[in-house]
This record gives C-alpha cells, sequence and structure tokens, in this order.
C-alpha cells in the first residue's frame, strides 16, 4: 500500500510498504526489483526484514515455508519531471523459485496535481526602445516545467518579425514606418511533459518610434551638377 495516494506539492512525503509472502514450500535466491520514479528520493534508509537493496534491487535469499517479509519506503518528492496531473507508479516485481508467476508483481500509484489550478509565473505589458526584446525581463518564470513566450504573429502592427525564441523571449523587429510604435502580444506557458499550462494571453509589449517625424525626407531635388545649385539647396544638404 502507500499513502497518501494524491500528492500536490513538491517536498511531500510518501510512505510505501508491502510484504512478500512465501509459499508452501521453501525458496532460494528471492530478489525484487524496485522500479521508483527518479523524481522521489528516499528520506531514510529502507526498513526491510531481510536482506538489503543495492540499486534497484533487494536481495532477500532463502525464504522458509509460508516465511513473511516486510518493507517500507520513506520517500519524498524532490521534483517533478512527468507533467502537473500525472500518476506516479511504483512496482516491486519478486523473482526466484516461485513457480505461480501471476502474483509476483506489486505496484501501487501516487496521483500528483500541482496544488494551484496554474503553476506559479508571470509576464506583464511592457516598453522599450530597442528593436531587439527579451520580454521574459518582464515577468516571473515558471515555478515548475518551462516557460515558453508564444508570439501571436496577427498581433504584429507596424513591423515585420525577423527572429523570436520561444523559449527564452528574446526576439527582433523591423518597423514599417519608424515615426510610429512597434506592437505585438505574445502569450506565456508552462510546460513540463506532455502538460501545459497558460499563465497570460495578450501581454502587450510596445516599441517606441525610431524617429521624431519624417521631416528629413520632405525635401527633395533633381538631379543638378553642384554649380548648379541655389544658395536655398545647397543650404538644405
Amino acid at each position: 500500500m502507500i499513502n497518501p495516494t494524491l500528492i500536490t506539492n513538491i517536498g511531500q512525503i510518501v510512505i510505501w510498504s508491502g510484504k512478500i509472502i512465501n509459499g508452501s514450500i521453501a525458496n532460494t535466491g528471492v530478489y525484487v526489483n524496485l522500479n521508483i520514479h527518479s523524481d522521489f528520493t528516499n528520506l531514510y534508509a529502507p526498513k526491510l526484514d531481510k536482506g538489503s537493496i543495492s540499486g534497484n534491487v533487494w536481495t532477500i535469499g532463502n525464504l522458509a515455508p509460508n516465511e513473511i517479509v516486510n518493507f517500507e519506503f520513506q520517500m519524498v518528492l524532490s521534483s517533478t519531471t512527468i507533467g502537473f496531473d500525472t500518476d506516479y507508479s511504483f512496482k516491486a516485481e519478486v523473482f526466484g523459485l516461485d513457480t505461480i508467476l501471476t502474483n509476483n508483481i506489486l505496484e501501487d500509484k501516487v496521483h500528483y496535481k500541482v496544488e494551484t489550478c496554474n503553476p506559479m509565473g508571470s509576464s506583464n505589458d511592457s516598453v522599450g526602445s530597442c528593436l531587439c526584446v527579451d520580454v521574459s525581463q518582464y515577468g516571473t518564470p515558471c515555478s515548475e516545467g518551462n516557460t515558453e513566450y508564444r508570439l501571436n504573429i496577427s498581433s504584429i502592427t507596424n513591423g515585420e518579425m525577423q527572429y523570436w525564441d520561444v523559449t527564452t523571449g528574446l526576439g527582433g523587429f523591423t518597423p514599417i514606418d519608424p515615426t510610429k510604435p512597434i506592437t505585438f502580444t505574445y502569450d506565456t506557458y508552462c510546460i513540463k511533459g506532455v502538460d501545459e499550462y497558460q499563465i497570460s494571453c495578450n501581454t502587450l509589449h510596445t516599441i517606441y518610434p525610431q524617429l521624431k517625424d519624417k521631416s528629413i525626407w520632405y525635401f527633395t531635388i533633381q538631379t543638378k551638377c553642384y554649380d548648379d545649385l541655389s544658395s536655398t539647396e545647397l543650404n538644405s544638404i
């Protein structure tokens, strides 16, 4: 058995216990293969009535007729790598001279579900003057899993995207009209395994105009030799 069967936080402790019951005939060379996910680590040394553990193998040795040996593991969830809402399986498979193979596997499960509806994290509206952006600096990365910043391509105004990295929030843009701001929105997700949670939606970033106005472009002249230019034209060059 395992207790509790539902956990919601990293750092929670589970106790997995069970027993190996030998049949009516003496058994030799008995050992148990243990399958425990690496997200869990032993809080204390396992309690065993008999034998010893090396790696994932519990070596028991000989069992007398009808002998019972008990085990108990106290483990802590030290990390979560397979999802925000998932099962962890704990399995013990017994090997020996037993000819009955249908009752040699003990399996218990713990369900992990992140305590809040979403992992903690945020992205905030922001402004800047650089055409190269780093939106990750305007919020808090996910408390669990990997953070992704997904650009909403259709939201871009007055600019063209040159590059965007969803894993870092780094991007670059070219203005269409440098006297107007570039704006865009992006969504922020926490990713772990096959699970993903959206923690921010349509976060706005604004890039300030690169030029104050277009007056430097307003004066045009036809092609002339230098000697043919008027003083007004010379002063405008």
